[in-house]
């Protein structure tokens, strides 16, 4: 009797203190806690608990805002908490019922809410598990103040109704169906959801189509500055989105189905136009969205039209798109990794489309448009673990073309595949290369062809090149300086192409061609002119440092290594010109066959050359044996047939 006497006593102890002690203190916590955090008033006239289901009511409740105009309030907001907290760890409802909500939002004139000032607060610390149930809201209304446009929207009658949000598994009995009810401006809208009540997993769906919305009408309305203008473009969704429950607990939030967007133009800040998208279209497989997983089957886009640009500092503008965030504080405690989004994209397609390119970090500027452009990417893995494959071809406004295609692996970035260019003007890239090549394009158009790797391995970019080919036409270089060409070479063809980077090594196996002019000078200092060509190239000009002292030495890097296996140069003419001797001299042969084997910048590797001309006014001359180009040393066998001795006087 005494056990039972004591055990009555802590039963009534326990809803004394559950009755009565705990609405005052988690009234007065409340109210305290929010107000410090959100820096608005907050207001709850009561607050009722129940101890034993765990429920807690709190009645009249209400956010102000900073000059105490109303925000937000609420009839009854009813909290039915799970003893499966304390296992869990994380906050556990079994049902969250919140009744006559009021929201008063406000569109001020320079575009930000009255709500602004909440968005712009950070939490800090590790992310709070949480398994939500049983989610209604009932008989809640909106009012829009947009002040800008001079307009007010009230949402009224809204009913919602979810089965749970939830980032942890949880045994809840959820008997609350998705939907969605309201009135807009007066006129009802409803969405509402179906259940499979005898399914193990309690699949519960609701279908979220909408036909044609009119973004640009919608997206100014968002609190975040979007860092671009959308001047059109309309959405159209079949979405479904499935809620899902294992007989474990764990919980899914499937979306699945499709969207298109048709007609969309998005210009810069500015007004400077940035993209035209007349068609795309998303094609879901099914993504879960409480763990940022799934696979999104296809994504298209038909004719789109990019602008892209950069400018003197380097700067692109696609840079300054999303909101410009400030640099935020170093945290206090490490920050907890976030769940990593694992989406597997099946296809990515682009046809058709178009790219106006515009970079003005080199003079001239360089500008292009490509069209068409297409490209596909599959098995695109966003956790970038497994491979993808990648297509690519364009053309350009000068009638250029390029077709690769690659896999690529991500860890460590390595590409491999095919590359084919086509009648490349050389010309026109000519800024960019400028200091990187010991003479000047003048024209001439390039084909390339041949199987490529990149590589990012150890943090040092590597490419190799294989089995390639190239074609050149018209082309026509010159030293800088000069006043006329070195060589003119109207085509030429090079097969057996290699390139490594990392080995600092290249090599052609053969090269031909036909016709042309080679022009070569000996300066007054003794010097060939040509030979600048195996110099390096100047380094582009830098600004002084501030810091006197020296800065280290660069690592020692091997030099390149070039070879040439067979050459032949059929029907070109020469012109040699000697400036060294007290009177220049000059040497014209208008026709000239060279070939050359065994060619290579290799210390002191040997090749032979065969030259054989014929000289104006009269006579022949062909010179042949083993050449070395370093250190550059030839011994050659010359034979004279009626050469004209007046040019050598």
């Amino acid at each position: 009797r005494r056990l039972l006497f004591g055990f009555a006593g802590a039963v009534v102890l326990f809803a004394l203190l559950g009755f009565f002690a705990v609405p005052p203190l988690l009234k007065g916590y409340l109210v305290r806690t929010l107000s410090e955090k959100l820096h608005r008033p907050v207001t709850v006239r009561t607050v009722r608990f129940n101890p034993f289901t765990l429920t807690a009511r709190l009645k009249d409740g209400g956010i102000r805002n900073p000059d105490g105009s109303p925000f937000l309030s609420f009839d009854s907001l009813t909290l039915g908490a799970s003893l499966r907290s304390i296992p869990d760890r994380g906050a556990v409802l079994d049902e969250l019922v919140l009744k006559g909500l009021r929201l008063s939002i406000v569109r001020r004139r320079d575009g930000s809410y009255n709500f602004s000032d909440l968005l712009k607060r950070r939490t800090s610390g590790r992310p709070l598990r949480y398994s939500l149930n049983n989610i209604r809201v009932l008989g809640a209304s909106i009012s829009f103040d947009d002040r800008p446009k001079g307009a007010r929207h009230e949402v009224t009658d809204l009913n919602l109704g979810i089965p749970f949000i939830s980032n942890l598994p949880s045994n809840v009995n959820i008997y609350t169906e998705p939907s969605l009810s309201a009135k807009v401006d007066g006129r009802p809208f409803e969405l509402r959801g179906r259940s499979k009540p005898f399914s193990r997993s309690r699949e519960t769906f609701l279908s979220l189509d909408v036909n044609g919305v009119e973004l640009a009408k919608y997206l100014p309305y968002l609190p975040a500055d979007l860092g671009f203008k959308v001047l059109s473009g309309h959405l159209s969704t079949a979405l479904k989105l499935t809620f899902l429950e294992d007989v474990r607990g764990r919980r899914k939030l499937i979306l699945s189905g499709g969207a298109s967007l048709a007609d969309l133009v998005v210009n810069q800040r500015d007004g400077a136009p940035l993209a035209r998208l007349p068609r795309v279209g998303l094609d879901l497989g099914s993504v879960d969205l409480l763990t940022l997983r799934g696979i999104v089957t296809s994504i298209r886009l038909q004719s789109p039209e990019l602008y892209l640009s950069r400018d003197r500092r380097g700067a692109w503008n696609l840079a300054s798109l999303g909101p410009a965030s400030p640099a935020a504080p170093a945290p206090k405690t490490p920050a907890v990794p976030k769940a990593a989004v694992n989406v597997l994209l099946g296809e990515v397609a682009l046809s058709g489309g178009t790219i106006h390119f515009d970079d003005e970090t080199v003079r001239p500027a360089f500008k292009a448009t490509l069209s068409p452009v297409d490209l596909t990417v599959q098995n695109l893995d966003t956790a970038l673990k497994r491979p993808a494959q990648v297509a690519l071809a364009l053309t350009t406004d000068q009638g250029e073309g390029l077709k690769a295609s690659a896999t690529l692996a991500f860890s460590p970035l390595i590409a491999k595949g095919r590359i084919e260019t086509k009648g490349l003007r050389l010309v026109r890239y000519a800024p960019y290369d400028r200091d990187l090549l010991p003479f000047e394009v003048e024209d001439g158009r390039l084909s390339l062809s041949g199987n490529y790797t990149f590589s990012a391995a150890g943090g040092a970019n590597a490419i190799q090149l294989a089995e390639g080919a190239a074609s050149a036409a018209g082309l026509r270089l010159r030293l800088p300086g000069e006043k006329a060409d070195f060589l003119d070479l109207p085509s030429a063809t090079a097969a057996g192409l290699s390139l490594d980077t990392a080995a600092s090594k290249a090599a052609i196996a053969s090269l031909e061609a036909a016709g042309g002019s080679l022009r070569a000078v000996r300066e007054g200092d003794g010097s060939l002119d040509l030979a600048r060509l195996t110099s390096s190239a100047p380094a582009p000009a830098q600004a002084p440092a501030a810091d006197p002292s020296p800065a280290p030495a660069p690592a020692a890097r091997s030099p390149w290594i070039v070879s040439l296996g067979a050459l032949a140069w059929k029907g070109f003419a020469l012109r040699a010109e000697d400036r060294h001797l007290g009177r220049p001299a000059s040497f014209d042969f208008p026709a000239v066959t060279l070939t050359a084997h065994g060619l290579s910048t290799a210390p002191n590797q040997a090749g032979s050359l065969t030259l054989q001309a014929a000289m104006k006014p009269s006579g022949n001359l062909s010179l042949s044996g083993p050449v070395t180009l370093s250190p550059f040393s030839l011994s050659w066998d010359v034979t004279l047939d009626k050469l004209a001795l007046l040019p050598f006087e």
